[in-house]
């Protein structure tokens, strides 16, 4: 089994819990939508990692990042029925705590190759990549899951969630 097939078994097991039927309909839709995204992320991130000519353990590194980069909302969804970092927890902080201990990441990958997968993770959701972060190729992989990560999210709030989603979508955006 490659690391992609590892990364797909463990979100698959990770996220089966969380997927069997909510007493809250809130919440089960907000489930539902968090669990195909990762999905649509890691493949994003797969095409942005290629065409960068990243070597393949970094393309695979890159679609691990995507596919995991939003584990920790999951249990923001659970705890709180809601995906606002600003109001309830910084679900990319958590994400970046959750994969820390995995034992499919930590038997495959070096410390240096889980520290870059964390720090993508955790910055995927920040306005900007932080200035003490000066590696080229850990600043490619924030980059790359933040990008697909926010294409992902126009494609749902435009296509999936509709006419609400797109007007939530500018109302955001205004917002800024």
């Amino acid at each position: 089994m490659d690391i992609r097939e590892k990364a797909i078994k463990y979100f698959e097991e990770f996220a089966k819990p969380y997927m069997k039927k909510s007493s809250s309909k809130s919440k089960q839709e907000k489930f539902d939508i968090k669990y195909k995204h990762p999905y649509r992320v890691a493949d994003l991130c797969v095409e942005i990692a290629e065409d960068l000519n990243m070597s393949e353990h970094d393309v695979d590194m890159a679609y691990v990042i995507g596919l995991l980069h939003d584990v920790g909302r999951f249990e923001q969804i659970d705890q709180y029925n809601s995906m606002d970092d600003m109001a309830t927890i910084d679900h990319a902080d958590l994400g970046n705590e959750m994969i820390r201990g995995l034992d499919f990441i930590n038997e495959y990958y070096s410390a240096e190759d889980v520290d870059a997968i964390g720090l993508a993770i955790k910055t995927h959701n920040k306005l900007r990549i932080p200035e003490d972060i000066t590696g080229d190729r850990e600043i490619a992989l924030c980059k790359i899951v933040r990008d697909a990560d926010k294409i992902d999210i126009f494609y749902v709030w435009t296509q999936i969630l509709g006419e609400e989603g797109y007007q939530d979508m500018l109302t955001f955006r205004n917002g800024i």
